[in-house]
């Protein structure tokens, strides 16, 4: 038997699924979306700026980086040792990490783009 809200979340999703229709405007609503005043995505990217540079201070005030790299180093000393990435450079850890900022930053940018958040 099933649970009596499984039940009433198949009975909503089955008549607001009957329900669904589109609308179709020409592009009036993307238009009229446009032209509304920003105002929240201005906030949002200041409030980011300001997390970034809070983060940035208390890693630096708090030797945040130097700690960084040694628990690196020491993570590097422990994976090294084991035999299947014993002959693994360690620039090539550092490229693929600089690859995934790289690629994650220009998914960020192309996201920003396109108005997703």
């Amino acid at each position: 038997m099933d649970h009596p809200l499984e039940q009433d979340e198949r009975l909503l999703e089955r008549f607001f699924g009957e329900q669904l229709f589109e609308v179709t405007d020409d592009g009036f609503s993307h238009r009229v979306m446009k032209k509304i005043p920003d105002r929240a995505r201005r906030l949002n990217r200041l409030w980011t700026a300001l997390c970034l540079v809070a983060a940035v201070a208390f890693i630096i005030a708090e030797r945040g980086l130097t700690a960084m790299v040694g628990s690196l180093q020491g993570l590097w000393a422990d994976v090294s040792t084991h035999e299947l990435l014993s002959r693994l450079n360690p620039l090539t850890v550092y490229l693929a990490l600089v690859l995934l900022a790289v690629v994650g930053s220009y998914r960020l940018l192309a996201a920003e783009r396109r108005h997703v958040f």
